[in-house]
């Protein structure tokens, strides 16, 4: 682990290095002692969703696995079981190392060129509208 890029209630999201090629991923680490059964049910629902999602604008996993005491959602070739006892319990993501809209709202001192809030506007609009294409609403978007 490299970095720890924020915290939640739940857990964590680190910036970490895959050890055999070096690539960089964002992982969720969700302690499972902080969770209830609707808790751990939304985690599979996420990372459900995260599987299924394949657009430009938006992460997709690239892996997920469980220990007895965390779930971890990140991206790697090898899946779990599906059944709910057994599945993975992590969600990884393609890590962006240019940060988010919010790094670079902060960077330009709390504003940006209307040539990259327009950018920024339509790339956003064609992920959310990928995302109910298929159905999936996003109810957390800062």
């Amino acid at each position: 682990m490299l970095n720890v890029l924020g915290r939640g209630s739940f857990g964590a999201v680190m910036m970490v290095r895959y050890k055999q090629d070096g690539r960089i991923f964002a992982i969720k680490i969700l302690k499972k002692s902080a969770m209830d059964a609707t808790d751990m049910q939304n985690a599979m629902e996420e990372r459900q969703i995260l599987q299924r999602v394949k657009h430009p604008y938006v992460s997709s996993l690239v892996f997920a696995f469980q220990t007895s005491e965390r779930l971890y959602l990140g991206k790697c070739p090898c899946f779990l079981s599906a059944s709910l006892s057994s599945s993975p319990r992590c969600l990884g993501m393609k890590f962006y190392a240019a940060g988010d809209l919010f790094y670079h709202l902060n960077q330009k001192g709390g504003g940006l060129p209307l040539a990259d809030a327009r950018l920024y506007a339509a790339e956003l609009v064609l992920a959310i509208s990928y995302l109910h294409s298929l159905n999936i609403l996003y109810r957390d978007l800062k």
